[in-house]
């Protein structure tokens, strides 16, 4: 489907305008983009970016995903247990942000 369908389906628009975007900047940018949202790497790069997250948005969770498309389960096995033993126990010691709730 191309932006046309999109931009002129009631509530899709946007949908339309990123596909614009994707045009305009090409699907690798898009990918790269969407690359950095991420949380991957080593332990310590996963660390520093949720930190980085957190330290903008002042979330006090995260969900991990450890399984991406067809990877083979013992691969994302593996993550998440490297994730756990590596990355989580430094994450339980950070103090909560302070929420909205809190100072209201």
């Amino acid at each position: 489907m191309n932006q046309d369908y999109f931009k002129k389906r009631k509530g899709y628009e946007y949908y339309g305008d990123m596909s614009d975007v994707i045009n305009d900047v090409g699907r690798d940018a898009i990918a790269e983009m969407f690359m950095s949202l991420q949380v991957w790497g080593t332990p310590e790069q996963c660390y520093q970016k949720i930190v980085d997250i957190r330290s903008k948005i002042g979330n006090n969770g995260f969900n991990g995903v450890f399984s991406y498309a067809d990877m083979p389960f013992d691969m994302a096995e593996d993550s998440f247990k490297l994730f756990s033993k590596e990355v989580l126990p430094r994450l339980k010691e950070l103090p909560d942000v302070e929420t909205v709730k809190d100072v209201a």
